[in-house]
């Protein structure tokens, strides 16, 4: 049985979206799917302009274009496709959720993974910051 076939899933499933400034803040948020009206939403919230925006090939992420600039990176094609269009703060976020969810969470439960995310943007933020 292939689970990504939509007759296959069960409703359940959650999407994780992430922004990243450099060397600031973590926002992420758990949301039904990678929708283009949410990426929108989500943006159009908390960036302020000018601001240059990094995304992968996603379709969800091509209704951004009339709001900043956005610089793309086609995973399948290079790891960076232009200079400066890297991805990796956001893949880095979600390299350490699932390391969190495999090692001390030993598993997430979907009603407060809101709660888990918000937690680990937080740890992401601070891991850098000394302790008083």
């Amino acid at each position: 049985m292939d689970r990504r076939l939509p007759e296959n899933q069960n409703g359940k499933r959650q999407c994780i979206i992430a922004m990243r400034e450099r060397q600031g803040r973590t926002i992420a948020t758990v949301v039904p799917g990678e929708l283009s009206d949410v990426a929108w939403d989500l943006v159009e919230k908390y960036v302020q302009k000018p601001a240059s925006l990094r995304a992968d090939e996603h379709p969800a992420y091509n209704d951004l274009l009339g709001l900043f600039s956005v610089a793309r990176n086609n995973h399948s094609v290079a790891y960076v496709s232009a200079p400066g269009a890297s991805t990796n703060q956001a893949e880095s976020f979600f390299s350490r959720v699932r390391k969190a969810a495999k090692g001390f969470h030993h598993r997430m439960s979907g009603k407060y993974l809101n709660w888990y995310v918000a937690d680990l943007a937080w740890r992401e933020d601070m891991r850098r910051h000394p302790l008083d």
